[in-house]
């Protein structure tokens, strides 16, 4: 084994999640490279799912003050007709 592995499944669920709420107060979460991301309307259930997502690693979740353009990029399609685009699907939280 060497020192890129581990006993968990493969390396993407150790990627970095960035959280942050935002100006509506909900909570947006997305992960490093885009490709995971979620939209929830409490802190709570954006962490839940940063964690399942990351392996169960508190360490690599980074909560942002307020969502930035980067986060608001990926997650505009949550309001729009995504099946139209080639837009990833988004978990949203009742």
């Amino acid at each position: 084994m060497t020192s890129d592995e581990s006993d968990e499944p493969d390396g993407e669920s150790r990627q970095l999640f960035f959280m942050a709420p935002d100006h509506l107060g909900h909570w947006v979460v997305q992960d490093r490279s885009c490709s995971r991301s979620g939209y929830f309307t409490n802190r709570e259930w954006a962490q839940k799912f940063a964690l399942s997502e990351n392996g169960r690693r508190p360490d690599l979740i980074v909560e942002l003050p307020e969502a930035s353009a980067l986060i608001f990029r990926q997650v505009a399609f949550h309001n729009s007709d995504a099946s139209k685009s080639r837009a990833p699907s988004y978990r949203k939280a009742a």
